[in-house]
């Protein structure tokens, strides 16, 4: 008779917490068998909300006692942390986040998300993060270059969005799933005489080229400048385009997207107005 808990990973871990976070280390035990797995770790706040997040993956020995350390973040936020062994036997067959949190470090608003490619194929993947105000309005936007991950693996992947004393909510998906192409999210925000334009560009089937027009017009309502500029993203990749102006003498900006065909990819707020003087 075989014994199936011979087979099975295992683990014993302690946490502790002092001013910079909270430690979560211990031992995976491997099991009589060679394979990749792991812990992933999620700090959450009092509302359920993950604040960080971290994992330990690789792949261990038969017989194995494999240690590790993970780090997880503001510890200030955090109520409870939840912890569950990632096996590549009972990953799902798909590229998925696992989970994502959010937290200010260093001026910036950094977010660590897991992702788990359970699939049998090397996969690339990134993420998009949109930071949203108090009124549900998306004030910043940014996407990650993009990583490939080995078959049946999991991994942490870092982003930051800037607008830290604006975000109030942080929504975090993946990209490098089949998807249709698209303008994500646009963000516009003014500093002093300084606008900044971010959009994440996500990309269907097949590498191409898009084509962005900025198009500003100046205080009597005239086109001043059109600056086309080509952004080029990979299969269902990611990409995030920024442009700052000065809204100094100016009225009204445009922003139009176009496909490698010249066709327009419609803004997600249904208009290419970005910015006005009311």
């Amino acid at each position: 008779m075989v014994d199936i808990l011979k087979n099975q990973v295992s683990e014993r871990h302690a946490m502790y917490k002092d001013e910079e976070g909270i430690t979560v280390s211990g031992i995976v035990l491997s099991g009589s068998r060679e394979h990749n797995a792991g812990l992933v770790a999620m700090a959450k706040d009092a509302n359920g909300v993950i604040v960080d997040a971290d994992c330990y993956y690789n792949l261990l020995k038969e017989d194995s006692v494999n240690p590790f350390y993970l780090k997880l973040n503001d510890p200030a936020r955090i109520l409870k942390v939840d912890t569950y062994i990632v096996d590549e036997m009972t990953l799902k067959s798909e590229l998925k986040l696992e989970g994502s949190g959010s937290y200010i470090s260093k001026g910036k608003l950094q977010i660590n998300g897991i992702v788990a490619n359970g699939t049998t194929l090397e996969q690339e993947t990134g993420l998009i993060s949109m930071g949203y105000d108090e009124n549900n309005r998306l004030v910043d936007i940014s996407s990650t270059k993009s990583v490939k991950m080995k078959p049946l693996s999991v991994h942490k992947l870092l982003n930051n969005l800037d607008e830290t004393g604006k975000v109030k909510k942080v929504n975090t998906i993946i990209y490098g799933v089949p998807c249709k192409t698209a303008v994500l999210g646009q963000a516009v925000n003014k500093n002093n005489s300084i606008v900044s334009y971010k959009a994440c560009l996500q990309n269907g089937a097949g590498d191409q080229d898009f084509t962005v027009h900025v198009m500003v017009y100046n205080s009597k309502g005239q086109l001043q400048t059109v600056k086309p500029q080509t952004v080029s993203v990979k299969k269902y990749g990611a990409v995030t385009f920024t442009t700052n102006f000065s809204a100094r003498n100016v009225s009204k900006v445009l922003v139009k997207f176009f496909d490698a065909s010249q066709n327009q990819i419609k803004n997600p707020t249904g208009t290419d107005l970005v910015y006005s003087v009311r």
